[in-house]
């Protein structure tokens, strides 16, 4: 019998599990099932300013250069977007929650003005969801998922096209 130490360790030890390189970034890359692949990591992103959680699926073993190389570009990407996408939270909580919820799931009153703090403790931190399509219209599109504290079974997601915030939702 083997003795896993660490869950790092059962990835390596498995045969489901393997590292992908996009750049300088290493991805943990799961097969789920014939001809699927989930891939996941935590680097610092610099269009979020700080460390998220990044993944992708794809149907390929490996990535083409043409994919690793976009997902490069937009993991790469100098522009912070962090506040222009809590501006854009700010008005989706305004407009959307409070008309639907009076309280998180903790049974905590929502705040109707909330501060810039507030905000960002109860969107959280979100997961970054990458396009690693061969064929791909939307080559720079990417999706933000914010587990929220008043809905945590829905995440808020948004929806970032060349650089530009497209809908929160």
């Amino acid at each position: 019998m083997k003795i896993i130490a660490s869950k790092e360790d059962a990835y390596r030890s498995s045969n489901r599990f393997s590292e992908l390189q996009v750049g300088d970034i290493t991805f943990l890359r799961q097969e789920w099932q014939s001809g699927l692949y989930s891939c996941e990591c935590e680097t610092f992103v610099p269009l979020w300013g700080d460390n998220l959680r990044v993944l992708f699926s794809t149907a390929d073993a490996d990535l083409s250069p043409d994919v690793s190389n976009r997902l490069n570009r937009i993991l790469t990407h100098d522009q912070c977007l962090r506040e222009l996408i809590y501006s854009k939270l700010a008005d989706y909580f305004q407009s959307n929650v409070l008309s639907r919820y009076e309280t998180d799931e903790a049974g905590r009153r929502l705040p109707s003005s909330p501060s810039r703090r507030q905000l960002r403790s109860m969107y959280g931190e979100p997961d970054l969801h990458l396009n690693a399509a061969e064929e791909t219209d939307r080559p720079t599109k990417i999706s933000l998922y914010f587990n929220t504290s008043w809905n945590i079974e829905h995440p808020v997601e948004v929806v970032v096209e060349d650089w530009v915030i497209q809908r929160v939702r």
